[in-house]
């Protein structure tokens, strides 16, 4: 799945892949940069691992402060994929979303 953001002042076409967190056995959603259609490089991970924190299925827990900005952009563009749960998290001095994946991610 494939989307152009806006990050860091530049658009960046990008495209999600899944994965799964190993300890957790959790989705893990990372993106990655596009270029002239191949696959350039990690762009970053759009979900975090909290094993500790209770999720529902198909939630994934999200950080979307300070240098993780694209990532409620990310979710945003995509309303048929990811949707928000309103549910958030203090953990330290942060606060985390819980997000709904609404369809599979190739």
């Amino acid at each position: 799945m494939r989307t152009t953001i806006k990050a860091f002042n530049e658009n960046v076409e990008i495209e999600l892949k899944t994965d799964l967190y190993h300890q957790s056995k959790r989705l893990c959603i990372i993106a990655y940069v596009v270029e002239d259609n191949q696959l350039i490089e990690s762009w970053g991970k759009v979900t975090v691992n909290v094993p500790e924190i209770p999720l529902e299925e198909n939630e994934i827990i999200v950080k979307v402060h300070s240098e993780n900005e694209w990532v409620l952009q990310l979710l945003n563009l995509l309303p048929d994929v990811f949707r928000d749960t309103q549910k958030r998290i203090a953990s330290g001095f942060v606060e985390l979303q819980v997000w709904k994946l609404m369809k599979n991610i190739p």
